[in-house]
């Protein structure tokens, strides 16, 4: 009956390369509602095979509660069925594999929350997400080679996990960041909802040993931010861009762009001697 995005690429909060791109696709309640409602595993299935004869030559791969299509060149699609509940309130179900039910969620008022919660923040708050997934994804990369722990953050937790520490607006990135690790140990304790009060508990996937793990590591952090924070103010501000892209990826800091030129992003900067043309998270 109806399509339409759903995801961090819906939100605004992705990160390139964009890996995947999720679809809702809104099922006919009343043609379909009785077939599926005590079996949603065959919902799945039935999406599956629907696919399948769309993309025979891609692999299509059933997943908790989506469909995974893998393409050739990035990125993949995971597309979920589902049936609009309440179309006022913009509440809709979707079977979830694991627990053999349907479940309700609003991906449009989660948009709708992150928006607005980026115009409070003086369209910021998205630039920290972003900051935070680069980071999230190179811990989740180095994880077990490092601490012999798979750690996971999935990206709607983290979102809201952030909102639930960046209360008010903030003119400093740094700072912000600063704040985010400091906070974000004793944050973990605290139990972490859907906003939109539909789905739940958000951190619930974590394990205890993968919380303690991210505690350990968000306080060694916050630690190591203040050092950077040191540096710049003793001027050294070529150690502290080597210190955050150890934190954040080669991309941060990014050069400031200028009427007369754009300094190129290197391992080793191309930043001017002083250093201080550079900013957090603007793209």
């Amino acid at each position: 009956m109806h399509s339409f995005l759903s995801g961090s690429y819906s939100r605004n909060t992705q990160i390139r390369p964009i890996n995947d791109v999720d679809i809702v696709i809104l099922f006919d309640i009343e043609e379909y509602w009785d077939q599926f409602k005590n079996n949603p595993r065959e919902m799945l299935n039935f999406t599956g095979e629907k696919l399948k004869e769309t993309y025979p030559d891609k692999d299509i791969i059933i997943q908790s509660h989506s469909i995974g299509i893998k393409f050739k060149d990035l990125p993949d699609v995971d597309v979920i069925p589902g049936f609009i509940k309440d179309y006022n309130k913009e509440i809709y179900l979707i079977p979830n594999f694991k627990l053999n039910n349907f479940i309700e969620t609003s991906p449009t008022k989660h948009k709708a929350i992150i928006s607005r919660y980026n115009q409070n923040l003086g369209d910021k708050f998205i630039h920290i997400i972003k900051m935070m997934k680069c980071w999230r994804n190179k811990l989740i990369k180095e994880s077990m080679s490092k601490s012999g722990i798979e750690l996971k953050f999935k990206s709607f937790h983290l979102e809201i996990f952030l909102m639930n520490i960046l209360k008010s607006r903030f003119s400093n990135y740094a700072k912000a960041i600063q704040q985010v690790f400091s906070k974000a140990a004793e944050n973990l304790d605290c139990e972490c909802y859907d906003p939109a009060g539909l789905s739940g508990r958000l951190d619930g996937y974590l394990t205890d040993i993968q919380i303690k793990t991210l505690k350990n590591i968000f306080s060694n952090t916050s630690e190591d931010i203040k050092s950077l924070l040191r540096l710049e103010m003793e001027g050294k501000y070529q150690e502290a861009i080597e210190g955050w892209r150890d934190l954040f990826g080669d991309q941060f800091p990014k050069p400031l762009k200028t009427n007369k030129n754009t300094y190129k992003k290197n391992l080793k900067t191309k930043f001017p001697i002083e250093g201080k043309n550079y900013t957090y998270g603007e793209e």
